[in-house]
C-alpha cells in the first residue's frame, strides 16, 4: 500500500494547495482593503507555498502509479473532495451543510470499500501488451466517446459563459450544465491523464527491467 500512501498525500497536498491560494487572497483583502496596496500574488509567501504544494502533488500522484495499480488509487483521488470541504471551513470559514457532510460520509465510504476489495496484486503488461490494448476496438470507442463528452461540454460551457457574461437570463437546466461541465471536462481529462501517465510508467519499467 505504499502507491495508495504516496497517492493519498498526493491528493491532500493539491487540496491544501489550492485552499492556501485562497487563504492568502483573503487574507491579503483583509490587511489591504485598499486594492492598490496589495501585494502581488508572487510576493505573498503562503500563496507561493500554495503553489509548490499544488505542483508537488502532481508528482506524488504520478509517483504513486508506479507502486499501485490504477484501478486502486484512481478513486482515491476524492480525497481532494474530502480535504478541500473541511481544509475550507477551518481556513476559509466556509460553513458545511448537512448535505455536504452526507456526500462526505459516502464517498468515505465508498474510497475504504474500493480500497479493501482492489486487487492485491497488480497485473504489470509488458510494452508490447499495452500497444496491442490500445489498439483494441474498446479502448478505440472509448477515447471517440470521450472526445464526443468533451466537446459537448466545452461548446456548452461557452454557449452559456457568454450568456452570463452578457446578463442574459438563464435557465435552471443551463445553471446546471454550466456547473456541471467544468467537473465532468475535467473528470474525463483526469481520467484519460491517470490512464496516459499509468501506461507511460510501466513502459518506463518495463524498458528499465
Amino acid at each position: 500500500y505504499v502507491g495508495v500512501i504516496i497517492y493519498a498525500l498526493g491528493a491532500f497536498s493539491m487540496a491544501l494547495g489550492v485552499v492556501l491560494q485562497k487563504y492568502s487572497i483573503n487574507r491579503e483583502h483583509i490587511i489591504h482593503p485598499d486594492p492598490s496596496s496589495q501585494r502581488p500574488l508572487p510576493k505573498q509567501p503562503l500563496w507561493v507555498l500554495g503553489i509548490i504544494l499544488y505542483g508537488a502533488s502532481g508528482g506524488l500522484l504520478s509517483a504513486a502509479l508506479g507502486f499501485a495499480a490504477q484501478s486502486l488509487l484512481t478513486p482515491l483521488m476524492s480525497i481532494v473532495i474530502i480535504s478541500n470541504a473541511l481544509l475550507a471551513r477551518f481556513l476559509l470559514y466556509e460553513p458545511i451543510t448537512k448535505r455536504d457532510t452526507i456526500s462526505i460520509g459516502i464517498i468515505v465510504i465508498a474510497v475504504i470499500a474500493t480500497t479493501v476489495s482492489a486487487p492485491s496484486v497488480e497485473q504489470k503488461p509488458t510494452t508490447e501488451e499495452l500497444i496491442e490494448l490500445y489498439k483494441e476496438a474498446g479502448f478505440i470507442v472509448y477515447v471517440i466517446l470521450l472526445l464526443i463528452l468533451l466537446s459537448f461540454f466545452y461548446i456548452a460551457n461557452k454557449r452559456i459563459g457568454k450568456k452570463k457574461l452578457n446578463h442574459e437570463d438563464t435557465t435552471a437546466r443551463e445553471d446546471f450544465l454550466y456547473a456541471f461541465s467544468f467537473g465532468a471536462s475535467a473528470g474525463c481529462w483526469g481520467g484519460l491523464t491517470v490512464t496516459m501517465m499509468k501506461s507511460a510508467i510501466t513502459i518506463i519499467q518495463d524498458k528499465i527491467n
